[in-house]
């Protein structure tokens, strides 16, 4: 699992980003759109391997504690690996 984190400016979408997964973020119009367009991001991005660790939403949250004071949320998005037989 890893955490996203969730801004939203009025009149946009939901922008969608992983600190660590630097480089790897989406965009969702409506809430419901967030966790498919996350995990097909994490899915792409991790495609020709290389996959990093994620870290637990406690030392994430202590990393975006001002953005989440401003109205940021964080949610855990799965990366499901499938390997094909």
């Amino acid at each position: 699992m890893y955490v996203a984190v969730i801004d939203k400016d009025e009149g946009s979408a939901y922008g969608i980003r992983f600190l660590d997964v630097p480089g790897c973020f989406s965009a969702a119009d409506t809430f419901d759109e967030i966790v498919p367009n996350a995990v097909e991001a994490l899915s792409l991005f991790f495609e020709d391997g290389g996959i990093v660790p994620a870290r637990g939403i406690k030392a994430v949250r202590e990393e975006v504690a001002e953005y989440l004071a401003a109205g940021s949320v964080l949610m855990m998005i799965p990366y499901l690996n499938f390997v094909q037989l």
